[in-house]
């Protein structure tokens, strides 16, 4: 949550965050077309939690709000996402 509020994760905290995380599944999704946060900010907090506990989506097109921009995409990764994989606790 502090990289929703703050928009900044140091490097070791977001380690942290995938060492305790290992096995679960923390989804990180960008649009490609965001003016308020670049989508590589979003891919280097992946690479940094790592792929153990982490998956990592681009929606080609979208901006800030992925979730209104292409809602028919996004719920079906989302149920696609819970049923591979689990949120964390």
């Amino acid at each position: 949550m502090i990289a929703v509020f703050r928009h900044h994760v140091p490097d070791e905290s977001l380690k942290d965050i995938g060492r305790l995380y290992s096995g679960r599944r923390i989804w990180i999704l960008t649009g490609n077309r965001d003016n308020f946060i670049d989508h590589g900010n979003s891919e280097h907090m992946f690479t940094q939690i790592g792929p153990d506990a982490a998956v990592f989506r681009i929606f080609d097109g979208c901006g800030h709000s992925v979730a209104t921009e292409e809602l028919s995409s996004y719920t079906e990764s989302l149920a696609a996402f819970i049923r591979l994989g689990s949120f964390p606790v």
